[in-house]
């Protein structure tokens, strides 16, 4: 091979290599690398355009949180270190010093214990006159404790002895109450005190606008100690049983059972409930029992 050729091919293959390297950079690796910047510039300004109200944003949020803490050093709410059983339960006789006299049994559930807060959980059944039910109700919310009632029912039964003519109307309820407590020396001493609250005076729904059927106003007396169901608690439900409480006792019962001015009629497991049918002289009347479930957040 002569030096010309040989320079010719040594020179073809040097521009050649040059011609792929280059192209390889302006065909393959510029064009990626100007795409990911691109993409990168695309997500900045997306980024800059979610921060153009950050600033509106900002001050939105520290007016909150200054409006939540003016809020805060107004609170008329009492916060103990330790809630006891004692404590709570001589707290809700001391409402009754307030409104008069009023049946109830309160159990302790059990405890949430958050860290810095918590709260104890109470399970509380009574009866008694509506305004006093309401009036119980009324002082646990706005009293100076800090108390949460997370769960309530109330029905209507009446109250008769062996010799009385006219049936008293009383309300059962049944009631979950939560009681807090905190160590939160910062509050301000509290000066709200139950003998500062007034209860509103609110209509009885459970009284009947209209005159009632004397055969519903003459109902008669229990004389067989059935299981009246305005007073009663479902505990558990099974496959054609069901168990309820009533007077402190426990009853296994299943469809077709009498209860005061009716009978069981209907076990539902699927839906924890159970249905009774009452006759109140001539009047009928369905109701219903649900089994409870003790929960909270």
């Amino acid at each position: 091979m002569s030096y010309t050729m040989r320079n010719n091919f040594i020179l073809g293959s040097i521009t050649a290599a040059v011609l792929l390297v280059g192209g390889y950079y302006v065909l393959w690796f510029f064009p990626g690398k100007i795409a990911e910047r691109k993409k990168e510039l695309t997500e900045v300004h997306n980024q800059l355009k979610q921060y153009e109200n950050i600033e509106g944003e900002f001050f939105q949020l520290d007016s909150m949180i200054r409006e939540k803490r003016q809020r805060l050093t107004t609170l008329e709410k009492q916060f103990t270190s330790e809630e006891t059983f004692a404590q709570t339960y001589d707290y809700l006789n001391s409402i009754l010093g307030q409104i008069g006299f009023l049946e109830f049994n309160m159990n302790f559930v059990r405890k949430e214990d958050r860290g810095k807060y918590g709260y104890n959980v109470y399970s509380i059944r009574g009866e008694g006159a509506f305004s006093r039910v309401f009036q119980f109700i009324y002082y646990i919310e706005k009293g100076p404790r800090m108390y949460r009632i997370s769960r309530l029912s109330l029905s209507s039964a009446e109250r008769s002895g062996p010799n009385s003519r006219n049936p008293a109307q009383v309300i059962p309820f049944d009631m979950e109450v939560w009681s807090y407590f905190a160590k939160l020396d910062s509050l301000p001493a509290v000066t709200e005190r139950l003998a500062s609250l007034s209860a509103p005076q609110v209509a009885n729904p459970f009284q009947l606008a209209v005159a009632r059927p004397v055969a519903v106003s003459s109902l008669p007396p229990n004389t067989e100690k059935l299981v009246e169901v305005g007073r009663a608690e479902l505990k558990a439900v099974m496959a054609g049983k069901a168990l309820i409480e009533y007077n402190g006792q426990v009853h296994v019962m299943k469809e077709g059972d009498r209860v005061y001015l009716g009978q069981l009629t209907h076990i539902n497991p699927d839906k924890n409930e159970v249905v009774f049918t009452l006759n109140k002289n001539g009047v009928s009347e369905t109701v219903t029992l649900q089994l409870k479930f003790g929960g909270g957040k």
